[in-house]
């Protein structure tokens, strides 16, 4: 745990030069689902905060993807357009909300906090989108199955598929079935039973010796599985936001944005 926070201080320390001011920065990824090794990176989330030059101009949100030395990389993101799209129930975006491991602003520790306490109902804002969120983000790891991105141009040469776009394929599943069974969010992302996350584990490695075929084919049933949960969860829930939880998601914003602007004016 210590090494984690300490790699998260590296990326603050890295980052801090193209920021103005930050909120606070988070893990990201397969420690927080309970699936990393040692060969798993250290990338992280910061949720920066405009100066109130940036807010009288109207500059461009920022939104810039910082690659460090070790190609582990930190996602930059204007917290004003990060809470947009948290609102949109991307669980990429929600989950570090959840995560045991992220460096704070002390000066906004009391609204991270608040923000912290009332994550479960956050992250159910609107159970409808966010459901509708996971399929699509499942038929994008379809998708990328077999896809040569040059970064995993080495799996798909090895194994003909890459094993990392089938290991999100089977955890999105089980996180849907779990969202949709009341699960706490918590437990949808870091699955509490050790066999799971095994599982999650052997097929990111491809540990199992799935040829593509098979691997195609688990996609396949995996994918037409989570569009039937999707599907039916869907068509009998209402597409409407929890209002309390979207007051929430304002007001921190808000308390967050008018204490960095009167720190920079006086």
């Amino acid at each position: 745990m210590t090494n984690i926070f300490n790699r998260l201080q590296e990326h603050l320390n890295s980052v801090y030069p193209d920021i103005n001011d930050y909120f606070f920065l988070a893990l990201q990824g397969s420690q927080n689902y309970g699936i990393s090794d040692t060969e798993s990176d250290i990338d992280t989330k910061a949720l920066t905060i405009p100066s109130f030059k940036d807010i009288v101009k109207n500059s461009k949100p920022q939104n810039k993807v910082f690659m460090m030395e070790n190609e582990e990389h930190c996602d930059l993101k204007d917290m004003r357009e990060y809470f947009k799209i948290m609102r949109k129930s991307n669980i990429n975006f929600v989950e570090v909300i959840f995560t045991k491991y992220a460096l704070v602003n002390s000066k906004y520790k009391e609204e991270y906090d608040y923000l912290i306490n009332n994550n479960e109902r956050i992250a159910r804002l609107n159970p409808s989108r966010a459901v509708k969120c996971m399929a699509g983000m499942a038929r994008e790891k379809f998708h990328a199955l077999c896809h040569e991105y040059p970064s995993r141009m080495y799996y798909i040469e090895t194994f003909g598929f890459d094993p990392k776009q089938l290991s999100h394929l089977v955890r999105i599943e089980y996180f849907t079935e779990q969202y949709i069974n009341g699960a706490s969010y918590k437990d949808c992302i870091y699955p509490r039973d050790e066999e799971t996350r095994e599982l999650l584990l052997l097929t990111k490695r491809n540990a199992l010796g799935l040829t593509k075929e098979q691997a195609e084919s688990i996609a396949a049933d995996t994918l037409a599985n989570i569009e039937k949960m999707a599907n039916d969860f869907v068509a009998k829930s209402p597409d409407k936001e929890n209002r309390i939880a979207s007051d929430i998601l304002d007001e921190v914003l808000y308390y967050v944005m008018r204490k960095a602007v009167k720190e920079e004016l006086t």
